[in-house]
């Protein structure tokens, strides 16, 4: 059976979102200009942000594939400390709304991106996205593991 390093949640983006803001590298998004650094921060954040998963290569070695994971607007708002509701009044400013949008294209092309490479499942991008409902995933990871999202 594959072991994984992963260690992701919910709260280890929280976590890590609170230690760069204590270390004052970004604020707690405010404005159009807070939301944009708090932004870059979560993209340095996730760029080196993989699990490795071990298992045996077609020669019976053992070997560790990296997996990245897909940036979600979820993980973002949990990493610089913002709930949907804030997200939500912050981005009603026309400024920081089109900041708050230019945010989502880039997740989305990072998904697609990352889904057309083969990093991530096609078919689980589709649900992130909403255009499609469900995802039948194989192996030891769930989808929850991956986007830390609860699913019922």
């Amino acid at each position: 059976m594959a072991r994984s390093t992963y260690k992701m949640s919910p709260l280890a983006y929280m976590e890590e979102g609170q230690k760069r803001r204590d270390a004052g590298e970004f604020v707690k998004p405010t404005d159009a200009e807070e939301l944009y650094f708090a932004f870059i921060e979560y993209c340095k954040f996730m760029k080196d942000n993989y699990f490795s998963q071990a298992h045996k290569n077609k020669n019976g070695d053992d070997c560790s594939v990296y997996i990245s994971r897909p940036m979600t607007i979820e993980s973002f708002r949990l990493f610089a400390g913002i709930n949907p509701v804030e997200y939500g009044e912050l981005t009603g400013d026309p400024v920081a709304a089109a900041i708050g949008g230019t945010i989502e294209d880039a997740i989305n092309s990072q998904q697609i991106e990352g889904a057309l490479v083969g990093k991530y499942a096609a078919s689980l991008i589709q649900v992130l996205q909403g255009r499609k409902t469900n995802v039948n995933l194989t192996g030891g990871i769930t989808l929850e593991q991956i986007t830390g999202m609860e699913v019922k």
